[in-house]
């Protein structure tokens, strides 16, 4: 019994008041079970969220009640059943074919524009040293070997990193998609390399021939036309190339004009700096590297870590005023147009539909090489043909290593192709493809490879066309309802198999083609896993007659394994879902082996599962290969047998 200084939490504190430290305990509100205390010790949150909660719910009840009043209730049913199944369809497209959303573009985009700066950048610091090192007014004497370090590296980055980009602009502007801030770094990049032609290439040049004791003297006649002066004599006022040993900072602006006024305000030269030809040199190198800030859309405060919300908002993001920000598409394109002297070409697909594709030559045996092979690049489900040479090095492998034609194309609904993706449609129009390339083109020989979802059109194109001498399946899966099985559970592939009705048998495909055929997968691969790959479709449907290739049953978080669906077992299941604990499922992901890692009881529960399925399949094949030697059938040969599972 309590006594009346003890704390009706159930502690005896004293009699100070005051003195229990439990004292908060003694409202009523703490005394609660949740979500009551959360609801009684927070009133004006749980009210303004109730609020919110009955107008969606009226609103939307009201929108129904009209609905059902305009069509019928059976009228109101079929529509939200329809509502359903096409949201779901579009989901599933989305998912499969992300290509097709500007999200994607967008980031391919940025991350060109940040490749693009970064070339540019080690240009400009090249042309900067470059510039330095030739400074007649410079007291400290330069070593030749300096000199030759320096200007291979300018050369080098001039060749291989500016020039093209001054190229793609070029095309970009020849075309009339140029913008006011391209033109603009084209503009400043055309300043740089007539300064060079004129004014530094032919004194580099000899430069580069002269002798380690003549070298000092030549560099000063070169760009002084005076002779070497004694620097405790005479003081010649230094041309200050560079006001500072650091490039501009200058941030992305978020308005054309804005860009405009702070690079201009930023690269304006003196009087003595265009005078004389390093100081012009060095002025355009300053204004180089003010337009590099040109590049890219404007900075906004994306994170570091793409979260599913900020995926939402950008989906959900208004279309505004497109801002030129040079790194478009257009501008990829022009970009494998100048390093793979490729040609853009419109492809009629099946029913009319024009294929946006890119046909790039053999590097060492041209465009008219008709004896060369071709390779139809088919691309993985988020890629665009604009995207290609930067994502993957599949086009510089088979165009320069084993000297092959490279065509590369994109799916319906992708940049600029229009209709909406869908593997029946993908597949057709890689048929006109072929065609195209045997008929049109006039190429002897024809292969095809396929990546992730393009390994759907790879193998298809192998099967039904005759002109496919080689097909290169490369990290694709069996079918899409058996990779959505592994991917997000269970009954994804039934929702993808039932709304969907994509044909999707990679495995079959594979299997009836003809032509020479490579596999490639890779058992770590994060989103093909080991068990939806190609590989294990094949290896299921050779080995173990399965043609589904099903998720199997899943394991209990404690390791067991799973049990024949007798109705005992099924009533056991029934009483263990019905008691007071829960079972937590894992997944296929889970239960696989890590390098270095220690084994846990799922991994091995997995694999005494995967050796008592192979027992299984080995005591069944075993008797029906019995039963059928008894039967009189010892003459089958073990081709048929295989054949026959």
């Amino acid at each position: 019994m309590l006594t009346p200084s003890d704390c009706q939490c159930g502690h005896t504190h004293g009699d100070e008041p005051g003195s229990c430290q439990y004292g908060r305990a003694t409202r009523p509100a703490y005394q609660l079970w949740q979500p009551w205390r959360l609801i009684v010790m927070n009133p004006l949150p749980m009210f303004t969220a109730f609020v919110v909660v009955n107008i969606i719910f009226v609103t939307v009840g009201g929108l129904l009640r009209l609905l059902a009043h305009l069509l019928t209730l059976s009228g109101l049913l079929v529509a939200l059943a329809l509502g359903i199944i096409l949201a779901i369809r579009r989901v599933a497209s989305l998912m499969a074919y992300p290509g097709q959303l500007k999200l994607v573009i967008r980031e391919g985009e940025a991350n060109f524009a940040r490749l693009t700066k970064r070339r540019l950048q080690i240009f400009a610091e090249a042309a900067s040293e470059l510039a330095v090192v030739l400074d007649p007014t410079t007291s400290k004497k330069l070593m030749r070997l300096r000199f030759l370090q320096v200007h291979q590296n300018f050369a080098f980055a001039l060749e291989t990193m500016m020039l093209p980009v001054l190229q793609s602009l070029e095309i970009v502007e020849r075309d009339g998609n140029l913008g006011t801030n391209g033109g603009k770094l084209l503009r400043v990049l055309r300043e740089i390399v007539k300064l060079n032609s004129q004014k530094l290439a032919k004194p580099c040049s000899k430069l580069c021939s002269a002798s380690e004791m003549t070298f000092e003297t030549q560099r000063v006649r070169m760009f002084t036309g005076d002779e070497m002066p004694d620097p405790a004599l005479t003081e010649q006022p230094r041309i200050k190339l560079f006001r500072s040993s650091s490039k501009p900072v200058l941030k992305r602006s978020t308005t054309i004009d804005s860009a405009s006024l702070d690079a201009e305000a930023a690269a304006k030269p003196t009087r003595a700096e265009v005078s004389h030809p390093l100081g012009a040199f060095a002025v355009a190198v300053r204004r180089l590297q003010v337009a590099i800030t040109l590049i890219g859309r404007p900075q906004t405060n994306a994170p570091a870590t793409r979260s599913v919300t900020w995926i939402v908002k950008e989906l959900c993001r208004r279309s505004t005023p497109e801002v030129d920000h040079i790194a478009t598409l257009e501008m990829l394109r022009a970009d494998m147009t100048v390093r793979f002297k490729a040609e853009q070409i419109w492809i009629p697909g099946y029913q009319g539909h024009q294929v946006d594709a890119m046909l790039m030559p053999p590097a060492s045996s041209g465009r008219d090489a008709v004896d060369r092979p071709v390779v139809i690049l088919c691309n993985p489900n988020g890629g665009l043909y604009e995207f290609h040479h930067l994502q993957m090095d599949w086009v510089q492998f088979y165009t320069a290593d084993l000297d092959c034609h490279v065509l590369v194309y994109n799916y319906r609904g992708y940049g600029r192709c229009k209709g909406s993706p869908s593997p029946a449609m993908h597949n057709l129009d890689g048929l006109a493809i072929v065609d195209y390339l045997k008929k049109v083109r006039k190429i002897k020989r024809v292969a095809v490879h396929g990546e992730s979802i393009g390994g759907l059109v790879a193998t298809y194109v192998a099967r039904m066309s005759p002109h496919v001498s080689v097909l290169i399946a490369d990290r694709t899966f069996s079918t899409v309802p058996a990779l959505a099985q592994r991917m997000i559970a269970r009954w994804a592939g039934t929702v993808v198999d039932w709304f969907m009705r994509w044909e999707t048998d990679n495995v079959q495909n594979y299997l009836d083609a003809t032509c020479a055929k490579l596999l490639c997968s890779d058992p770590c691969d994060e989103i093909i896993l080991d068990g939806a790959s190609l590989k294990s479709g094949v290896a299921l449907n050779l080995e173990l007659g399965d043609k589904t290739f099903n998720l199997p049953r899943q394991r209990e978080a404690d390791g067991s394994p799973t049990s024949q669906a007798s109705p005992a077992n099924i009533l056991l299941k029934i009483w263990t879902r019905c008691g007071p604990h829960s079972t937590r499922r894992v997944s296929e992901a889970v239960s696989h082996p890590q390098l270095g890692q220690p084994l846990t009881e799922t991994i091995v529960a997995r694999f005494s599962e995967a050796v008592l399925s192979v027992g299984r399949r080995a005591l069944e094949y075993s008797s029906h290969r019995d039963n059928r030697e008894a039967g009189g059938y010892d003459s089958k040969t073990i081709d048929e047998a295989e054949s026959f599972w």
